[in-house]
């Protein structure tokens, strides 16, 4: 099924990472599939998508097993504003709670609802923010679990199916008169991978707003405090000006576009949109990260020090660790060992890809501390 050659997998790494690629899947996640294990991202929220950054396109999906695609948003002619969320997150819970005293959330939502259709906001599920297994919370976390607005404790999600059941538990309490609450808003499941909240947000309530070509117009580290400030109402609000336009137009092809598969789709629009560029076919041929995983790829501990133990790999097999700004921090040749010394490489979150000599690939997220 998979017809990519070993330079064109690595290009597609690359891609991916600087954000040209494609996350997620083209078909509606198995709900028995496994949930990526959550590295812990800190407390500082700087990570993910910055400013100025070209975004990665995605195709997410809800309860219903509707997909959402970016790059379809991003067709509208509207500014995207993608924010995450969670019940167990209580900034996110509050700003939606007609009963809260806070100023901030106040503000945020008034600004949510008077503003709902010059903008398209979406909303995605990801990871528990405090979750009841403490011990798997991924940033911003005291030892405390915070239970979902009708008392339920959700624990991580292990599979699929229990990220569902947690974001329909949510769109329940929202849609429920006794919780008074205003969420008017569709909300969206991130993939078992976690790629869309691991390379947009890195933070539990956290936005970031595009332009109809992909690029990052801003970033905020708490929603609430971003727009209830007026910090994120006067930026969003320059937006409306009828002067800004928002074109679309991402990973258009020209004239001096690639298209090694001469099937009338440039190179840089099929990576964008998760297709094969050798496969003159597309788009029936699927090469989404999630889709790769034809190797079974173990890396541990994770986090690691200096030490990073590999599984399954083999004598010529090539490994990469690629930083989140799209830069590769290191490349080595397995030999005898699978045990990797990386204590020349700086602390951070990286994408550690396998390359086998068979030109089978696989990508793990592992955090150096």
């Amino acid at each position: 099924m998979y017809r990519l050659t070993l330079l064109a997998l690595m290009a597609l790494t690359a891609q991916l990472c600087l954000g040209q690629g494609f996350l997620g899947q083209q078909e509606t996640p198995n709900p028995a599939e496994l949930i990526s294990e959550a590295p812990y991202f800190g407390q500082d929220f700087t990570g993910g998508y910055q400013t100025g950054n070209n975004v990665a396109n995605f195709q997410i999906f809800d309860p219903g097993g509707n997909p959402l695609r970016l790059s379809e948003l991003l067709e509208e002619g509207k500014h995207v504003i993608l924010t995450t969320g969670s019940a167990s997150c209580i900034r996110f819970v509050n700003t939606f709670n007609l009963d809260s005293q806070d100023i901030a959330y106040q503000i945020t939502r008034q600004y949510m609802m008077d503003h709902i259709d010059d903008f398209t906001w979406i909303f995605i599920y990801g990871y528990e923010a405090h979750p009841g297994d403490t011990a798997n919370c991924t940033s911003n976390c005291p030892a405390l679990t915070i239970p979902a607005p009708n008392g339920d404790t959700i624990f991580q999600h292990q599979q699929y199916s229990d990220r569902l059941e947690a974001l329909q538990l949510w769109q329940n309490i929202a849609a429920n008169p006794d919780y008074n609450f205003e969420f008017p808003f569709h909300m969206y499941a991130d993939n078992p991978s976690n790629m869309v909240y691991n390379n947009y947000f890195e933070r539990p309530f956290g936005s970031v707003v595009l332009d109809c070509q992909g690029e990052v117009l801003k970033t905020a580290e708490w929603t609430n405090l971003w727009i209830g400030s007026g910090e994120g109402q006067e930026f969003l609000d320059s937006l409306l000006d009828p002067s800004i336009t928002c074109e679309s137009g991402a990973y258009e092809c020209t004239d001096q576009s690639l298209d090694a598969d001469e099937d009338g789709i440039c190179d840089e629009q099929e990576l964008w949109q998760g297709w094969d560029p050798n496969d003159p076919n597309d788009p029936n041929v699927i090469t989404s990260i999630d889709n790769l995983q034809a190797l079974e790829l173990t890396a541990y501990p994770n986090p690691f020090d200096d030490i990073l133990n590999l599984s399954n790999t083999k004598i010529g097999d090539q490994v990469q660790l690629w930083d989140m700004q799209g830069r590769l921090a290191q490349s080595i040749a397995i030999t005898a060992s699978q045990t990797l010394d990386l204590s020349s490489l700086e602390n951070g979150i990286y994408t550690l890809v396998l390359i086998s000599k068979n030109d089978r690939f696989s990508s793990q997220l592992v955090v150096k501390q």
